[in-house]
């Protein structure tokens, strides 16, 4: 399995948290619990935080104000066509809250030339083009490592730390989700043999620069986690990700997971070839946000690995209630800090 769908933390993150081994059974068991936290973030928060490009029909309001509800704008709309006329922001109509994005409402100029009509009928007169959701930051994470076409189905990640299996990147215009990784030769090789021991953290390489700080490497069927990258020395933690710690010989190529394959012309955005060397950049949540989905996928996790059949007894309830940072003190910061209110209506 792979993932499908925005989430707002990595297949990566759950692993490492978990220290659950890279394979095809239990990917598919942290793909399925990273889906589900995000969909559980969606739930409980009533929105999603990440741009999705589109157009959106409104019945021709009563009133001067066109609510959107869930189809907030996470910015300012590209077009905006009332009836048979197009509307120009901040001339015919305001977006409201005026500390947005995301806006929930708009609201038109009673002084303007364009009011709310419609052509032949109210019902879907109001049409809003633009990027709908909550606003998403971005980090430039990496860059590309070879050009791809519009059609291509893998590309190849210059450092691999940054882009997480759920991420969605932007590269130019086109927004891509990650759906998977897999090993591909860095070309750097091991130059001295390390010992069969965890204690055994320092891999002389042949060449230091061809390995990045936070990339899971695979050296024969060991994984090693880069800490620090210090001239030709890997600094590692060994045998990771359920891996069996082993002794390796001097020459042996060190992999590392820089091809992704990615679903393309992702959240309303249109596939196009791209640039060697062309900057990826990684679409961000907040961090409570991204925080909640992580906090959901390790429970699912582990629930799953349960069978479904952990409990809580009333002393480790009453034990940890007061100490914090669990699932509900989360829901709760997460819920207050970005929770899309319902509004209020008169019967």
């Amino acid at each position: 399995m792979a993932i499908t769908e925005v989430a707002y933390c990595t297949r990566e993150q759950v692993q490492r948290a978990l220290n659950l081994a890279d394979s095809p059974r239990l990917t598919s068991r942290v793909d399925s619990a990273v889906m589900a936290g995000a969909r559980q973030v969606h739930g409980l928060l009533h929105r999603k935080f990440y741009p999705l490009t589109t157009t959106y029909a409104f019945d021709q309001p009563e009133a001067g104000v066109l609510w959107l509800d869930q189809y907030e704008l996470a910015d300012v709309p590209t077009q905006i066509i009332s009836g048979s006329q197009t509307m120009t922001v901040g001339t015919d109509v305001f977006l409201r809250p005026l500390n947005g994005p995301p806006y929930a409402w708009l609201e038109a100029n009673y002084g303007g030339r364009v009011f709310w009509q419609s052509v032949t009928t109210p019902q879907a007169a109001i049409k809003v083009t633009g990027d709908f959701g909550h606003p998403a930051t971005t980090v430039a994470a990496t860059t590309l490592a070879g050009t791809i076409t519009a059609g291509a189905g893998t590309l190849a990640l210059a450092d691999s730390s940054t882009v997480g299996v759920g991420a969605l990147i932007l590269i130019d215009s086109e927004r891509l989700l990650v759906s998977d990784k897999s090993m591909v030769s860095t070309t750097a090789t091991v130059s001295v043999d390390p010992t069969n021991s965890k204690a055994s953290v320092s891999i002389q390489v042949s060449n230091g620069a061809l390995i990045n700080p936070g990339e899971l490497i695979l050296i024969d069927s060991e994984r090693m986690f880069v800490e620090f990258v210090t001239g030709n020395v890997l600094t590692v933690v060994r045998a990771v990700n359920g891996s069996v710690l082993a002794s390796h010989s001097a020459g042996t190529l060190i992999y590392a997971p820089r091809t992704a394959t990615v679903l393309r012309a992702q959240a309303g955005s249109t596939a196009a070839g791209h640039n060697s060397g062309a900057t990826i950049n990684r679409l961000d949540a907040p961090s409570l946000v991204s925080e909640l989905n992580l906090a959901y996928a390790i429970n699912n996790e582990e629930a799953a690995l349960a069978a479904y059949s952990r409990t809580a007894s009333p002393d480790m309830v009453n034990r940890y209630k007061d100490r914090g940072l669990g699932i509900m003190d989360l829901e709760k910061q997460a819920y207050a800090a970005f929770g899309r209110q319902s509004r209020g209506r008169a019967v």
